[in-house]
C-alpha cells in the first residue's frame, strides 16, 4: 500500500517517539525559506525528515539540504526505495512505512554541527522542534486552499486578536504558538 506524504507522518512520529524523541511537523529551516515535514530532537540530537512518495534525487536534494542544520537527515517513502547508493553517498538515511509500520532500511550518516557557522543554525532548529512538539501539527500535509499549517495558526491569530485587537506581530508572534521562525515571516502568511 502506497501512502501519501500526511499519512507517512504518523508511523514515522510513533517510531520516534518510541526511540525517545519529540517530534514536531513542518518544523523551518534556519537560513532558508522552506520547512521540513517532520524533525526531532533527543537530548541534544536532531533528525530532519523529509516525506515523499519515493526516492527520487529531488527528495535526497531535500534530505541534503537538512543536513546543515540536523545531526542525521532522512528521507521517508512508502515505496520500494530506488536510488540507496545516491541517498547513501550523501549521507541521507532512509525510512521505509509499510502496512503502517515505519523503519529504517539505512541508516543516515551522522553530522559533525560544531563549527561556528552551523552551531548557530542547528541550535535555532533544535529549539524550534522543541517548541513545535508542543503542537499537534501533521507534517506533509497539503497546502491546499483552506488547510495545512499556515491555516491553523491563522485560528489561533484571530482567537488571540478578539481578545487582544491592537497588538503587533512581534506580540502575536509571541503569545501565538506558529511554525513561523519569526514575526516576519508570521506576518508574511497571516491576514490580520
Amino acid at each position: 500500500m502506497n501512502y501519501n506524504e500526511s499519512e507517512l507522518f504518523i508511523p514515522i512520529k510513533t517510531m520516534l517517539i518510541k526511540m525517545g524523541y519529540q517530534v514536531a511537523a513542518e518544523v523551518p529551516i534556519p537560513g532558508w525559506n522552506a520547512n521540513c515535514d517532520l524533525a526531532a530532537e533527543n537530548n541534544g540530537i536532531t533528525i530532519a525528515v523529509e516525506m515523499k512518495m519515493s526516492l527520487t534525487k529531488h527528495v535526497i536534494q531535500q534530505a541534503y539540504r537538512n543536513k546543515m542544520n540536523a545531526n542525521c537527515a532522512y528521507a521517508a517513502i512508502s515505496t520500494t526505495p530506488k536510488n540507496l547508493d545516491v541517498a547513501q553517498k550523501h549521507g541521507i538515511g532512509i525510512i521505509s512505512v509499510k502496512n503502517g509500520i515505519s523503519k529504517i532500511i539505512l541508516k543516515a550518516e551522522e553530522n559533525d554541527l560544531s563549527s561556528r557557522w552551523y552551531k548557530h543554525y542547528a541550535e535555532r532548529f533544535k529549539n524550534d522542534i522543541i517548541r513545535l512538539s508542543k503542537l499537534n501539527n501533521i507534517g506533509g500535509y497539503p497546502q491546499m486552499k483552506g488547510e495545512g499549517p499556515r491555516i491553523e495558526c491563522q485560528k489561533r491569530v484571530d482567537i488571540y486578536l478578539k481578545d487582544n485587537p491592537n497588538s503587533t506581530w512581534r506580540e502575536i508572534y509571541k503569545n501565538v504558538p506558529s511554525h513561523y521562525c519569526n514575526s516576519h515571516s508570521m506576518a508574511g502568511a497571516i491576514n490580520k
